[in-house]
This record gives C-alpha cells, structure tokens and sequence, in this order.
C-alpha cells in the first residue's frame, strides 16, 4: 500500500480514504491496486476512528429462501444485499446477533424448518457456530464455535465483549449455561450459571452497563455483575413484550402502546394504530434516537385468521411520537440479485421530484427556470417568453433537468440531466446548436469564458469535455462526441467550477491543489473575485453546514462559515442543530463582498426567505437575487410542474459600507418583467395569492437563504 494519492504521505491519504461512506467502498476499490488494499486494511478501520467516523447500519435477516442479511443506512435511505451467510444450515433461525469493532456477529441459532418432499428436518435446531461480517472487507469469516450449542437465548454485547445465556441446546433442551467471547482474542470462556432457567425463549439487553437476561413468561430479571461475573435476580415488574434500549432508556411495546421505563415507573409513549396492534412476530431495535419496527405477520379479522406475512419497516421516532413507513421497503424475499435491484431503484427513481433551477444571463438579458423536464425562458429586455427551438429527435429533455448555466459573455446556455443529453442553445435565437450524448446522467456542466469548450460530469464521477465549432446561427443541428477530461473519482460530482487552459484535451492534467477541510460531501462550488488574488477565490458548501473560502492554488483554508450558527437555527428545546443544515447553493455579488448561502432545512424569519423544495440555486446578478422554489413530479406521471419565482434586492454592496436599506423582497409586480415573467417561469402556477398560498402549503422541507459578508484572512 504506497503512492495512494499523488503528493501526499500515505498516513494522509488514508484519513482522505477513511471519510469515504461505506456505501462507496465498491467504487473506491475499482481505482487502483493500492486503493483496494487500503481498503480492505486493518489501518483504515483505525484511521475512520482515528477521525470519528462512525455509521449507523440496520442489518436485517431474512432467511428466504436463504440466510441472506440486508443492509439499511438510514441516512441516505439505501438498502444492499450482503453476501449470503454460508451457514450449512438453511433458514438459519433463533439466532444471537451484535455489532462490535466494525464487524456483525452471528451466533448460534438452528432451523426448525421441515423438507416437505420427505417430512425430515431440514438442519439442526441448535448449532455452536459463529461468524462475522467484516464491513470493509464484505466477507463472512467462521470465528471460534461456542461451548454449547444454543437457540433462542440472550445475546448482549458489553464492554465490547458478547455475553450468551440459557436458550436452548439440541433436542430442545432448556440450559442454563452462560459464556463469553472475546473479539480480539477469538477464545469462548465459561461464566457462572444462571440462577434460574425455564422452559421458554430467553432474550436480553444491556441497561446502565449491565446484562439483563429475561425468560418469556417470567417477571424475574436476571443481571450480570460485569466485575464479579455473578448473576443476581429480581423482580422489576417489567412489562412483556419486544423491547428496544434507546440512549440508556428501556422501551416495551405491549398492551396497545409504547412504554418507556423512567425511575422504576412505565410512561405511555405513544397509543398504537390498529395496524400495530394486529402486528405480531416483528423485530424492534432502536437506532440512534429512533425504535425500528422490521417484519412480522398480520392476523386477519376475527374468525377469518388470514396470516399476512409484512416486509414493513416503521420508524418511531422518539419525541415526536409518530410513526413513520422507510421510504425504500424491505426485501420480502431474498431471491434476488443486485441486477434486481438496480431495475427496481431504476423504477423508484421515476416517482423522485426532480429540482428547480434557476439561471440569469450575466447582463440580465434573460432569466431561465428548469422545473423536472420543463425548460422556460424569459426575454427580460422586451418583456416576454421566449421559444425554443430543437431539431433533434428527441426535443427538448424527456428527463429531469440537473444542471443549467450560461457562459460567461453570455452567448450560450448549456442544459443537461438524467434524459443523458447535454443540449448547447445560442442565446440570439434560442436554437439548439449541440446536441451530446451522455453514457450517465448528467450532474453538473460549465462553460469556458470564451465559449469554445463545454464540460459536464456524470454520476460515476468522469468529467467531459466538448470543443465546439464556433457559433453559426443558421447552421444544422450538430451532434458533438465529447471526451473524457478527468476519470476515476468514484462518486457523483456535484458541482463544476472550471479556469480553462487553453488546449484542455492535451496530456495528462496535474492536481494543482487538495482542499481538505469539510466533513461531509461537497454540494456546491462558486468562484469569487478578490483583489488580492488575480486567480479568484474558491467557495465550496457542504453538508458539513459550512461554507469554506479557499485559496485554490494552494488549498490553504482562509475562512470557515458556521451556516446553521449563523442562521440561528435550533431546535425546539433551544438547541443548535447546524450539523443537519445542508448548504445547497451559493452565489456572489460581483465584487465578492458577499456571498447567499441556500440551505436545506427550514423557514428562519429574521434572515431567511422561503425558496425552492429540494435542490435551491440562487443565481446573484448585479443587485438582485434570483430564486426559485419548485415542485415537480416525473414526466411520465403527467403532474404538473410548478415553481414559484422570487426576487430579493440590496445585495450590489459591503453590507457595512451600504447606505441603501435592508435587502426587501422584490413584490411580484415590481419584479423585472412583472406578471408576464411570472407566468411564463412558474409554468402552470397561478400568481394569484391563494394558489401560492396552496402550493407552499405542500412544501414539507424549506430551504433558507442567508447572507454572509466577507472578510478573507490568510490561514
């Protein structure tokens, strides 16, 4: 493992590698040789805890008609198939399962399953055997087997150590036998019996540091003392049914509610629906501050019995006391390949609501609004809509547009998104003169300052670039071929900020600089003027809630910019809660005094405006601030795109040398191109007040524009 990125030590390199999420591990792999063993190494692992990197997973079993386990990363709603667990046993059952040291443990367990061609059983009921997955490396490994074979027993993890007890051994033999595994070491050692044992399933959990093992049918609590090793008993009175521990606190489902325990007493959390009620057979874990209800069976009306078994995921989360479905359902059976599973995100994908943007020509000639596949043009100069005109088969965009831009001097417009087109118009007549298609859907594009060269990123992280012919008005549509600029990054590229060199396609292109800073994915890029640096300066947002100012040339931070502080955003208990802000669109004023940061989170009165659902790109020209807030569906739903358009003036000057009054939103009929602009950009939404009020309405999520004032000191 040596020279893993080009410049730096490879102790650096490898904390680069180590804030790569765990989902993109695959795609880092595929880069180099190097990359791969970094990868799959026992370093990386203490570098992301080195860094404070850690992940939250859901690991799921479901064991049709395999002992196959899924994996739920809660923040970013994505479910993966791992490999199958290559157990002897099929439909692996009543088995103890932890986390510890990056690694899932599965132990024990058996099959109760019967071959129905020959009435035998299908396996043993209780096996000794254990195994881990490692995360990094995506394999299952065989670890040493437990002292006695075991089913249905407590399985709980303290002080990085698993603890088993009681359950049952083969033959369906109750046990009272309790043991404990070392990780690091791989060795089992016995520990003292349980005092007590029953003829039922055994399940435990881990309160204040200690193992609690509980018999169902029993009201007595066995707990493990972690320094003697000798189990105690009591009698809590603690309420039957599925339990979860959640920030210390022990919660049961039972008797119609939710309980939590507080100070020896049983507070009602929440009345369950009928459709909880009826729920049997699921799994209940709690999850960062949540409690995940997975699977189970639902019985049918009275008399009728019909057993329905669920693929269901529900999400309680606590303090709001609502249950919510995970948008991405569990796999009902496991039969399927990850073939399968691209077809059905593929299909997902149809029902996402694509983003607004917004766009305004440098001399505010022109303003542009793309809502899903809808692209709308206003003439500002003469005050009407403008028409497109395409020549292509395929007119226009048939898919959800990502990207606009115009150059620099204004003479081209470039569109782009998941249709795989990227389409180059020329601002005079609004024709299509380069039509380029694209292997990937398309994520970002920029121009040249002189409009030879158009360059656009895809999802797989490759940078493109088209050199065009010069602009003819009259001439035929052309389909260019573009080549690829810069290759193997491994994830989507966001954002695209480009200074050109004069013959981009010549030779290999060096890293000039590493901007290392932001904990979390990188959103959006801007350039800034600055009269102490003739290259510029370099913004980046992220959904770290900062907004970084870098000198580019030598990746020295010069500022960072707090957002969510600075915003004032805080939760209803007074707390700040900036780390969940995501910058999701900046521009500048031309002489880089300021900088409006648009941010995904919620409605904020004293420095904030309402903007667009999902994806808000203000676009700053000369003293107004253009945005756009948007709500689209696919194309195929037939739904009507809306957006709704505002403007904010009293941005051209330094804030603290301004004599203008504060930045006012711009009323409707004041905007430049008043109502005509209105109804041409914001698609088939009305401007009268109560159809805006509707619409807004609608919007679940917020985003939030602020202004931040500039002051550049040197790192």
């Amino acid at each position: 493992m040596s020279g893993l990125i080009e410049g730096l030590p490879d102790a650096v390199a490898l904390r680069c590698l180590a804030r790569v999420p765990l989902y993109l591990h695959p795609l880092l792999e595929r880069v180099s040789r190097s990359w791969r063993a970094a990868i799959y190494s026992a370093e990386l692992f203490k570098a992301r805890q080195e860094v404070g990197l850690s992940e939250d997973f859901l690991c799921v079993c479901a064991f049709e008609p395999e002992n196959k386990w899924q994996l739920y990363d809660p923040v970013r709603n994505l479910w993966s198939i791992l490999p199958v667990l290559p157990s002897k046993v099929r439909n692996l059952a009543h088995f103890g399962v932890v986390s510890t040291a990056g690694k899932l443990f599965v132990l024990g367990g058996g099959s109760d399953a019967v071959d129905p061609s020959t009435g035998d059983q299908d396996g043993s009921f209780a096996t000794n055997e254990v195994w881990s997955f490692d995360f990094l490396t995506g394999q299952w490994a065989q670890r040493a087997s437990m002292i006695v074979p075991r089913a249905m027993f407590a399985c709980c993890l303290t002080g990085g150590k698993i603890v088993v007890a009681g359950g049952f051994t083969s033959c369906r033999k109750s046990i009272s036998q309790a043991e404990i595994y070392d990780p690091e070491k791989n060795v089992w050692d016995p520990i003292p019996d349980l005092h007590l044992t029953h003829n039922s399933a055994c399940s435990g959990v881990v309160i204040g540091g200690k193992v609690h093992v509980l018999h169902k049918g029993l009201s007595t609590v066995q707990v493990l003392d972690s320094l003697t090793q000798c189990w105690t008993v009591h009698d809590y009175g603690w309420l039957q049914g599925p339990m979860a521990v959640v920030q210390g606190a022990l919660y049961v489902m039972g008797h119609g509610s939710m309980y939590k325990q507080e100070r020896g007493a049983w507070k009602v959390v929440v009345s369950l629906s009928e459709k909880f009620r009826k729920r049997i057979g699921f799994a209940m874990i709690g999850l960062g501050d949540d409690i995940y209800l997975i699977g189970g069976v639902i019985i049918g009306p009275d008399r009728n019995w019909a057993i329905e078994s669920l693929s269901d995921v529900d999400v309680l989360t606590l303090g709001r006391t609502l249950f919510t479905s995970v948008i991405s359902p569990l796999l009902k059976k496991c039969g399927i390949d990850s073939k399968t599973m691209e077809d059905e995100n593929e299909q997902g994908r149809e029902a996402e609501v694509a983003p607004a943007l917004i766009s305004v020509h440098p001399a505010q000639h022109y303003v542009t609004v793309a809502v899903g596949s809808d692209l709308r043009v206003f003439n500002l100069q003469e005050g009407c809509s403008v028409s497109l005109v395409d020549e292509s088969t395929e007119p226009l965009h048939k898919d959800s547009i990502r990207a606009i831009r115009f150059g620099a001097n204004g003479k081209l417009f470039v569109s782009a998104g998941d249709d795989k087109l990227v389409k180059i118009w020329s601002t005079d007549s609004w024709r299509c003169l380069y039509s380029v298609s694209s292997e990937k859907r398309v994520s970002a594009v920029a121009i040249s300052n002189g409009g030879r060269f158009v360059c656009f990123a895809d999802k797989f992280g490759i940078v493109w670039v088209v050199e065009l012919d010069g602009i003819h008005e009259n001439q035929a549509l052309v389909c260019k071929k573009a080549e690829p600029l810069l290759a193997h990054y491994c994830s989507i590229i966001t954002s695209l900020v480009t200074a050109f060199p004069k013959k981009p396609l010549d030779g290999a292109h060096e890293i000039q600089s590493f901007c290392l800073a932001h904990t979390e994915f990188v959103s959006c890029l801007t350039f800034m003027c600055c009269q102490d640096y003739p290259l510029g300066l370099l913004v980046s947002g992220s959904g770290d809630s900062t907004v970084r100012l870098w000198d580019f040339t030598s990746g020295s931070l010069l500022h960072t910019c707090e957002v969510g502080t600075e915003a004032g955003i805080a939760q209803s208990n007074g707390r700040k809660e900036a780390s969940n802000t995501i910058v999701t669109g900046l521009c500048t004023t031309p002489d880089g005094s300021l900088v409006a940061v648009a941010i995904q989170r919620q409605l904020s009165r004293n420095n904030a405006f309402g903007l667009q659902l999902f994806c808000q790109n203000p676009f700053c020209c000369q003293s107004l601030l253009w945005m756009v807030m948007g709500v689209s569906s696919s194309q195929s739903s037939g739904s009507a795109s809306l957006a709704r358009v505002k403007v904010i003036s009293g941005f051209s000057q330094n804030a603290a040398e301004s004599t203008e009054p504060e930045p006012i939103i711009v009323a409707d009929k004041e905007i430049p191109g008043g109502e005509q602009l209105l109804l041409k950009l914001q698609g088939n939404l009305s401007v009268e007040e109560e159809a805006k009020r509707e619409v807004t309405e609608k919007m679940r999520w917020l985003a939030l524009v602020l202004v931040v004032e500039v002051d550049v000191v040197e790192a």
